[in-house]
């Protein structure tokens, strides 16, 4: 549904389910099991396709993993969030609002549209944190909040890695920009890319 209403848990299909966006309310808990494939449908995709205000669980530690497909923006506003290997493939990702929560051993894809590269949007977290644990950001420019040095104890990146793609039609690898602060949040992250400072 585009608004999900009431707490709801989906179920692994033969085929996958699909949206065109869809708006979790404050409240409201939608949990993803293991085994689901979520893609996009055949309808126009709004600018912001995915809303999450209330909280979203995707996947379970060491199970089989979950993997999304949204060709747009989702946007977690004040959320709380729970992903376990998850491939999670997206234009934008936004997390505002004081949104906090763990994600393990995911894969962020993004996809570049419009020749426009928006970053992987960081919050400081109203209460908890918001952890990264062995997850791989794949050409997702990073943006971390202007006061990440006043909380740096609220984000963290653990074993993470912030990787470029290979372009078939350039024959080289994308470009993405890395907030330095990240050296602040991270610990054994991987940055495989080489490292070109503007200004110090």
């Amino acid at each position: 549904p585009a608004i999900i209403a009431t707490d709801l848990t989906l179920k692994p299909t033969e085929e996958p389910y699909l949206t065109n966006g869809f708006k979790i309310p404050r409240g409201i808990t939608l949990t993803i099991p293991p085994g689901v494939i979520i893609k996009p449908g055949n309808s126009k995709v709004d600018d912001d396709a995915i809303l999450v205000e209330g909280t979203l669980i995707i996947g379970k530690k060491g199970a089989t993993q979950v993997i999304i497909e949204i060709p747009s923006t989702i946007t977690f506003s004040g959320a709380q969030v729970e992903m376990n290997h998850v491939i999670f493939t997206s234009a934008t990702i936004k997390l505002t609002g004081g949104t906090e929560g763990l994600f393990s051993n995911c894969i962020f894809n993004h996809i570049l549209t419009k020749k426009m590269n928006p970053p992987f949007e960081m919050n400081i977290p109203k209460r908890g944190i918001l952890s990264f644990y062995l997850c791989n950001f794949v050409n997702h420019p990073i943006s971390l909040p202007n006061n990440i040095q006043d909380s740096k104890n609220k984000i963290q990146f653990e074993k993470c890695a912030f990787t470029p793609r290979w372009d078939e039609k350039t024959a080289r690898y994308t470009s993405v920009s890395i907030d330095s602060n990240i050296f602040l949040v991270g610990t054994k992250c991987d940055l495989y890319t080489y490292i070109q400072w503007n200004k110090m």
